[in-house]
């Protein structure tokens, strides 16, 4: 008897959520300092955490359709929250101490 494979692929939104990912760990880590810019352990770290914790995912999502694993499905919503927090990492240029900067003025 032979046996049956059955592929396992994510929803759309966990897909769209890998590649949201994907371009938050890309822009981060593409970042460079300016001229004049402070180095703060605690921004660097937080950013290393945003880059490995983003890109972590998105590679894990990447490979469960390699070895045929089932990936937990995304809501919409925190898609969503995915690509504001995109928006405001590419609006800052990658720089995560601007991207928490609040500016109670």
């Amino acid at each position: 008897m032979g046996s049956i494979i059955v592929a396992v692929a994510p929803d759309y939104w966990t897909l769209v959520a890998a590649a949201i990912c994907a371009a938050i760990s890309a822009r981060i880590v593409a970042w460079r300092p300016q001229p004049g810019q402070q180095y703060k352990l605690g921004h660097s770290l937080l950013a290393w955490l945003m880059a490995a914790a983003s890109g972590g995912y998105s590679l894990s999502v990447g490979l469960s359709v390699l070895y045929l694993r089932a990936v937990a499905p995304v809501s919409p919503m925190l898609v969503f929250i995915l690509l504001v927090v995109m928006a405001q990492v590419y609006r800052a240029r990658g720089n995560v101490a601007s991207f928490i900067r609040v500016n109670w003025g």
